[in-house]
């Protein structure tokens, strides 16, 4: 009874690692067929085709307002920033690749939207720093990082402490 629990066990075993084996071998001939060097060069933008724009959907989500300078007119922000666009040099038949819908990947290994915040105050900003980005099969890239902005905003102070203000990030 013991040894045909431990047939039973070894092959539950054997099940196992050749199904880890066989989504990790289709995993490799994915990224493998995506990066090709022939084929992928994170240099070039996310089109095929010059001629056609590639937008860009930009999403921030305010966490905090970490500081505002009246003095020197700056409001520092810390918040989550979103892109999502399109990549059709990132489509792939999940059918070819064991069912894989989705793959997670260095920033560093794609071409990433150029976005400045164009009232920025800091010295140092970085842009976009590296993270991983999510791929879906049909092409849609989502690139998600926290971020601190610290933008310049003007001040109407005729009216304090009644006074709304309002400061726009430029993007």
């Amino acid at each position: 009874m013991a040894q045909q629990s431990m047939k039973i066990y070894y092959v539950f075993i054997l099940f196992y690692l050749l199904n880890s084996t066989f989504g990790g071998s289709y995993q490799r001939r994915l990224l493998q067929d995506l990066f090709a060097e022939k084929q992928h060069d994170k240099l070039e933008r996310a089109s095929i085709d010059n001629s056609v724009a590639v937008s860009v959907d930009i999403g921030f989500n305010l966490l905090q307002i970490m500081d505002f300078d009246e003095k020197n007119q700056v409001l520092t922000t810390n918040g989550i920033l979103s892109l999502i666009w399109d990549d059709n040099r990132m489509i792939w038949e999940p059918a070819d690749y064991g069912n894989i819908t989705k793959i997670v990947v260095p920033s560093t290994k794609i071409w990433i939207p150029e976005i400045l915040l164009y009232n920025s105050v800091d010295e140092e900003f970085d842009s976009l720093r590296p993270t991983n980005v999510s791929i879906v099969h049909t092409g849609s890239i989502m690139y998600v990082t926290q971020k601190i902005f610290k933008s310049s905003c003007s001040l109407n102070i005729t009216s304090v402490p009644l006074n709304n203000q309002r400061n726009d990030i430029q993007k």
